[in-house]
């Protein structure tokens, strides 16, 4: 685990998309990404930078999704950001309780993105010759919020018609900002919870993955502590948990539901979620969906005779969205592929498709209709007490490799693919010689 304020993780977005070309940064960058995806990303950014022949391409905007965009303080001087999302350093000494909102987290802002889950994504639609950029946000604030910061920056654009590529939450954020009458070419949605996520209801529960794991390298809160005392007073994870039109067995929006103990929602935030839906934008023919699949996902849940709460998973899902939650009538397309939530922006073949749909408005490269072996899939049940186990078999903090602090996030924002595949999409007829 890196013992230096000056990590990868808090190095400027523009000073490691510069530094992989020039080759500066090196043992920082090989740590932030591992040696494989730096070398991988090194070449993609260099290829970059030699194919700027002429500048244009038509506009791009990367979402990231929940835990994707850095938060923290911006400093003056120097190539470093002060970053409490996601620096392992900080995590480990206990701060990332300043995350909270509304204090004392509100000074706090959105500096950029997590770049081992999105710079391929972004280096490859370069390549495609697409102008591509990302708008990282706060997750933690209200998506209705986000939407209105979106929607002015497009308003911004001057006529341009922008293309968006939304990872996750990040979906929900554009589509925020289109219903608000923002003004947009096409939207690719990448594993977005379109009906929200059991996800949700597991990291206000201390049973997520994530959260299990960031109580391991935090040494001074419990993930019971950091569910209660600070993803609780997150809006914009509260605004996903499953919406009551998609699925209602267990009503998650009165409190009297969740199992009688303190890790539960707020009321004030659940009573915001409504009003929230309401302002999405509804299915639209310019909208896109790829959907991760045949991932153990949580699908469902139910009350066991103590009123704890009992998780049903199957392999119809990304891992974190169940496919019913993610797709939406009346969009475009769906296209399918076997790849976890978190990686799916990582993945080269997702790469490809989304550069065939802001082209041409379709892709051969995913199938249409999901695998019959997912859709069969089992359901099965698992206990909340056998998910609030101790993860990397006990060890914390400094103990912890560079490898297993980079995967903290795995789970949401993912630093490799399954498929890496061919490394590049091919380059639309009409865009070669464009560069970004």
């Amino acid at each position: 685990m890196a013992t230096t304020r000056q990590s990868g993780f808090e190095l400027r977005d523009e000073e490691v998309e510069e530094a992989l070309v020039t080759g500066a940064h090196q043992e920082l960058l090989e740590d932030y990404f591992g040696p494989e995806q730096y070398a991988e990303l090194t070449r993609l950014a260099r290829e970059v930078t030699a194919s700027r022949t002429l500048r244009g391409g038509p506009p791009v905007l990367i979402l990231p999704g929940l835990l994707g965009s850095k938060i923290g303080r911006e400093r003056k001087l120097g190539p470093f950001d002060d970053v409490f999302w996601f620096d392992p350093v900080d995590i480990g000494a206990g701060r990332l309780t300043q995350l909270e909102l509304p204090t004392p987290g509100n000074g706090l802002s959105a500096l950029g993105v997590m770049l081992f889950a999105y710079l391929a994504l972004k280096f490859r639609l370069c390549q495609a010759g697409f102008d591509a950029r990302f708008h990282a946000f706060d997750w933690r604030r209200s998506i209705t919020e986000l939407g209105a910061e979106l929607t002015a920056v497009l308003q911004q654009r001057a006529g341009e018609k922008v293309h968006l590529v939304a990872h996750s939450m990040g979906g929900l954020v554009a589509r925020a900002a289109i219903g608000q009458g923002a003004p947009y070419a096409r939207l690719v949605m990448l594993g977005t919870p379109n009906f929200g996520s059991f996800d949700s209801v597991m990291a206000l529960r201390a049973t997520h993955p994530v959260v299990r794991k960031l109580g391991a390298l935090d040494l001074r809160h419990t993930p019971e502590q950091l569910s209660r005392d600070l993803f609780t007073t997150f809006p914009g994870l509260t605004q996903m948990l499953p919406a009551p039109e998609r699925w209602a067995e267990v009503d998650l929006y009165d409190l009297s539901q969740w199992p009688p103990d303190d890790l539960h929602p707020q009321d004030a935030l659940l009573k915001g979620v409504a009003p929230m839906r309401e302002g999405l934008a509804g299915a639209r023919e310019d909208f896109f969906i790829i959907c991760g699949e045949d991932q153990e996902t949580t699908v469902g849940l139910r009350h066991d005779a103590q009123g704890r709460f009992v998780y049903q998973t199957s392999r119809q899902g990304d891992g974190t969205v169940p496919l019913e939650f993610a797709q939406m009538s009346g969009v475009k397309a769906h296209y399918y592929i076997a790849e976890s939530h978190g990686a799916l922006p990582n993945n080269s073949r997702v790469a490809r498709a989304v550069c065939d749909l802001l082209e041409r408005g379709q892709t051969d490269v995913l199938p249409t209709h999901p695998a019959p072996s997912a859709l069969r899939a089992p359901v099965t049940e698992v206990p909340e007490v056998a998910l609030r186990v101790e993860p990397y078999g006990g060890r914390r903090g400094p103990a912890l490799s560079q490898r297993e602090v980079r995967e903290v996030t795995e789970e949401l924002v993912a630093p490799t693919a399954r498929d890496q595949g061919p490394a590049d999409p091919p380059v639309p007829p009409r865009l070669k010689g464009r560069g970004p």
